[in-house]
């Protein structure tokens, strides 16, 4: 026979009403400690909105760039402002009419006594020019004390009292130097920040010991205003009687931050002459590589055996890296190379063929886009000058003349100067050079070709051809990503598209999270790019992304392969999320409700007896 444990009614009840004892307690705290919360919030809130209403008033012409909006004087309700300085004088007047009775003077609501032994420096009951005591008020010294709403009060004999408008006094006190923070830390006068583009970065600009607040925290990055993705908070301590002001500024590093400053910058109306201050930090911002390829002579002008040549790598990286050069697809052997030059003093037809530029980084290996070579067998009609030696002093000007070719037509000119390392730079393109007033780096060894207009370089025809700028790419979850392909086609092209997992995008087309970009000119005539940009990254975009490129003579594709990769910091920050989320006394209901009802089916299966 099968044993089954019988548990007791009282035992089940015991521990039920336990627990619902627990949820009570659970309840109370989250409803008490939520309570205050949201009244202090909204006393925070009812105090700034009061202070900004005080500060929203017609405006001395002493500070007429307090940087505060003007209310209109004309209102009923309008409370007159009045600004001052610490140690100044000021007078506020009395606007009692037919004064007959006591006079008081209202701070705050609370009286306050006059002096009569010169310590106090509060004085009124002064006789104006016509011997009439006017009951103006005279604050000598002004200091933050005095800050608030002032009113005179008249108590007559037959027990009425009679009060003035109020108004409301500002003691303008500058703040003291912003303090920068990042990430709770200081940040020190002259420091710099190493930081990885696509990363964001948190800064906190705080100012304290000013009254009112400041008018206004703006955030730069070099030229570029981005204060409106910052936040401005600002508390008021009654013990020292100014304000507290911190203002956060969260944004996304990019390249073009690099050797930027990011500066707050404060205004405040008790800075004269529109002065304000600042603090900075500067942004040493690390990213991958960026290639530009390019070609001496320039493109367009025909490649001829025999000729000298040289292709340039520029490679933009932070850290910098250094560019080396391939042949075709293999890594080995590496061409020599010097300064990302690769140099032909006596370029043969074996030359011809696909290069690109590569280059280590601490992000990876990266690789240009290919370009393609193409040297053509000596001809006639490409002739060079011949080698002369020409004398010039120190100032003196010169022709160098490139002879031409017979015939009706131009030919193309091309001068190079040899430079230091054998490569040679494209100085012109006309049939004369023309030296102005040479100077010492004048001084070098000068040519020229020239090729007849039939034989100038035309676009190779054919089928296309594409290439990755990168073959693998690593993207990170939740983040947006882009794959680039570097294509060219003579014809032009007929047809591109993107074709990955179950998607097949023209360019120009936008689906999903999914943007293909139009494709746009590359530096070589009928070569291009083509973009994909993949929004919000999940783990299920890994894979193959492949890129295929039609015209009329053929078709080319070109493969990426993406890895997704989740942020490290996932995790945790879920975590946090859900431990920092207020619990609201309906959804606590809600829980106890399903956990009580859990506990009655349980006790109910488990009663047998």
């Amino acid at each position: 026979t099968d044993t089954v444990q019988v548990w007791p009614r009282a035992l089940v009840q015991a521990r039920a009403m336990r627990l619902v004892l627990v949820m009570v307690i659970f309840i109370l705290i989250f409803t008490v400690t939520g309570h205050r919360s949201r009244n202090s919030q909204l006393h925070r809130r009812r105090h700034a909105n009061q202070t900004r209403t005080r500060f929203e008033t017609h405006l001395s012409s002493e500070f007429p760039h307090s940087g505060l909006p003007k209310s209109d004087s004309s209102s009923k309700y309008a409370i007159r402002q009045v600004i001052s300085k610490p140690g100044h004088e000021l007078i506020l007047p009395c606007d009692l009419e037919r004064v007959d009775g006591r006079v008081i003077w209202l701070h705050n609501g609370y009286q306050i006594l006059p002096s009569k032994t010169g310590i106090n420096r509060h004085f009124w009951r002064k006789q104006s020019s016509s011997g009439v005591h006017d009951n103006n008020l005279s604050i000598k010294h002004v200091n933050r004390s005095d800050n608030g709403l002032w009113q005179c009060q008249e108590q007559r004999k037959n027990g009425m009292t009679y009060t003035s408008k109020p108004v409301w006094v500002i003691v303008a006190v500058p703040p003291s130097f912003p303090k920068l923070y990042h990430e709770s830390k200081l940040v020190l006068l002259g420091e710099n920040k190493t930081i990885r583009e696509n990363h964001l970065l948190s800064l906190h600009c705080v100012v304290e010991e000013s009254n009112p607040f400041p008018s206004s925290v703006e955030w730069w990055v070099g030229s570029l205003n981005i204060t409106n993705t910052s936040h401005t908070l600002s508390d008021y301590s009654t013990e020292n009687q100014t304000y507290s002001t911190r203002s956060i500024q969260v944004f996304e590093v990019t390249r073009t931050h690099h050797m930027n400053n990011v500066t707050c910058v404060v205004r405040h109306m008790a800075l004269e002459n529109q002065v304000t201050l600042n603090v900075s930090l500067l942004l040493n911002v690390e990213y991958s590589p960026s290639f530009v390829i390019s070609r001496l002579p320039g493109f367009g002008f025909p490649i001829v055996e025999g000729m000298v040549v040289s292709l340039k790598c520029n490679i933009d990286a932070n850290p910098p890296s250094e560019s080396q050069w391939m042949k075709g697809e293999e890594k080995s052997p590496v061409l020599p190379s010097v300064d990302g030059f690769l140099n032909f003093t006596k370029i043969q037809l074996e030359h011809s063929g696909w290069y690109r530029c590569f280059t280590s980084h601490p992000f990876g290996e990266f690789t240009s886009f290919g370009y393609f070579l193409n040297v053509r067998p000596s001809s006639p009609s490409v002739t060079e000058t011949p080698h002369s030696d020409l004398n010039l002093q120190l100032g003196e000007s010169a022709v160098l003349k490139c002879g031409s070719l017979p015939g009706p037509e131009t030919p193309a000119y091309c001068w190079t100067k040899r430079k230091e390392g054998g490569h040679e730079e494209t100085i012109g393109d006309q049939e004369q050079l023309v030296l102005n007033k040479a100077e010492y780096e004048d001084t070098g060894s000068y040519r020229c070709s020239k090729v007849d207009p039939q034989d100038q370089e035309k676009p190779q025809t054919g089928r296309p051809r594409a290439k990755p700028v990168n073959d693998t790419l690593v993207a990170m979850a939740g983040r947006s990503s882009s794959i680039s392909v570097y294509f060219c086609a003579k014809p032009a092209p007929v047809r591109t598209i993107w074709v990955f997992q179950s998607h097949s995008l023209a360019t120009g087309e936008v689906r999903e999270r999914y943007i293909a970009h139009n494709i746009t000119e590359a530096e070589v005539p009928n070569c291009f790019y083509s973009v994909l940009t993949i929004l919000d990254v999940i783990r299920e975009d890994s894979g193959e992304f492949m890129f295929i490129v039609k015209n009329d003579s053929g078709v080319d594709e070109a493969t990426v392969w993406l890895n997704v990769t989740q942020a490290s910091y996932s995790v945790s920050k879920t975590v946090s999320v859900l431990l920092g989320y207020k619990w609201s006394p309906e959804l606590v209901l809600l829980f106890v409700f399903l956990h009580l009802f859990s506990v009655t089916r349980w006790a109910q299966c488990c009663d047998v007896t």
